[in-house]
């Protein structure tokens, strides 16, 4: 069953507006002198069509020449067809990010914000 839904959920994540021109991991965001890049995610549980998964990003901050690594946690709302096996990507909602220590609390609250914008729009 797991190794189901992570192909599943990788073909959602290559066919889903925003991976169409980048197939494959990490999928990397620049904005607002961030780079962060998402890892291939690691899908816990596929339960009434909703997909949780946990993923690693690494953050590059402003002014800093070493990224920085963190978790986050997300809850996606899939449309399966089973029959003609494809998957429509509804929803995806970050549950829960966490950051080292290192990064300052302003930062994280701006990292949150992006995070929250920009991932939904895949």
């Amino acid at each position: 069953m797991k190794y189901t839904i992570n192909i599943l959920l990788l073909l959602v994540m290559i066919n889903v507006k925003g991976f169409s021109q980048q197939s494959s991991w990490p999928y990397e965001i620049r904005k607002n002198s961030y780079v962060i890049k998402v890892y291939e995610p690691e899908n816990e549980t596929y339960i009434n069509h909703k997909v949780k998964s946990k993923a690693a990003i690494s953050v590059q901050l402003p002014n800093s020449e070493t990224p920085v690594f963190d978790m986050i946690w997300t809850t996606a709302l899939l449309d399966a067809d089973r029959d003609n096996k494809m998957a429509k990507l509804l929803s995806v909602e970050i549950e829960e990010i966490r950051f080292p220590d290192s990064v300052s609390e302003s930062n994280q609250t701006q990292l949150q914000n992006l995070l929250e914008t920009e991932i939904p729009k895949w």
